[in-house]
């Protein structure tokens, strides 16, 4: 969308949504002055600010949402659970760590509504493709004792290619993006690569 066309009002849904209905991946950004945007981002989004983000969920009748941390952030976590932490009852965060964080930090982050670590394999800060497996098994160990899952933004050629591994893990694993599907490759491509695992 344009920026003029993000900067709307929201508007009531054509449809009616369920009662206890949950969008499962929506960010936050700003104010930038507040929470200034990584230095090394790919991109700059325009603000969207969570009084906005309330604003479309009451409009359109949903109750609950998952906070998604964005690279344009990085690891800086401020803004995801500042948003999320007093309004625990209708919000959750999912957050981007660099694995250094100690088990205190994780348990606060816990404590401020966080469930899940978002592996960034795409827009950068994140693994690259040998080190996928290494950082993905550690990540889960870490995960497991907090009950968090795992959320997997990479290629669905990665994905694929690992599916055994991401099953074993000790944690539940969310396909971020849906696993980034291409119509144009169809579903040879992933097929063929999930045989040649087995």
């Amino acid at each position: 969308l344009r920026r003029e066309e993000l900067m709307l009002p929201p508007s009531k849904s054509s449809i009616t949504v369920p009662k206890g209905a949950c969008d499962c991946h929506v960010h936050v950004f700003g104010p930038y002055d507040t929470y200034p945007l990584s230095a090394g981002r790919s991109y700059t989004p325009p603000g969207a600010l969570i009084d906005d983000l309330f604003a479309r969920m009451d409009t359109a009748g949903v109750d609950r949402a998952v906070v998604v941390q964005p690279s344009a952030y990085g690891t800086d976590n401020r803004v995801t659970l500042d948003a999320v932490r007093p309004r625990l009852d209708r919000l959750r965060a999912v957050a981007v760590i660099d694995g250094h964080e100690s088990d205190a930090a994780l348990q606060a982050m816990h404590a401020a509504g966080d469930r899940g670590v978002r592996l960034n394999i795409i827009s950068g800060g994140g693994p690259d493709d040998a080190a996928f497996v290494v950082v993905v098994r550690a990540v889960a160990v870490r995960l497991a004792p907090l009950r968090w899952h795992v959320q997997i933004f990479a290629p669905l050629a990665l994905i694929v290619a690992n599916a055994r591994v991401l099953e074993q893990l000790p944690v539940d694993v969310v396909l971020d993006h849906m696993g980034q599907p291409q119509a144009a490759a169809g579903l040879d491509t992933a097929r063929h690569r999930e045989r040649a695992a087995e």
